[in-house]
C-alpha cells in the first residue's frame, strides 16, 4: 500500500503551495499598497520644491 502516504504527501505539499501564494499575493497587494502611498507623499512634496 503505497498509494495513501503518497496522496497525504500531495495533499500536504498542495496546501502548502496554496497558502504560500495567498500569502505572496497578499505581500504584493501590501506592497503596492505602501508604494501608492509613498508616491502620493512624493507628488505631493515635487510641487513645494518647483515653486
Amino acid at each position: 500500500m503505497h498509494d495513501p502516504p503518497f496522496y497525504f504527501f500531495n495533499f500536504k505539499t498542495l496546501n502548502l503551495l496554496v497558502s504560500l501564494l495567498q500569502f505572496k499575493s497578499f505581500m504584493a497587494r501590501y506592497l503596492v499598497f505602501k508604494s501608492k502611498k509613498m508616491m502620493v507623499k512624493i507628488f505631493s512634496i515635487i510641487p513645494e520644491n518647483v515653486k
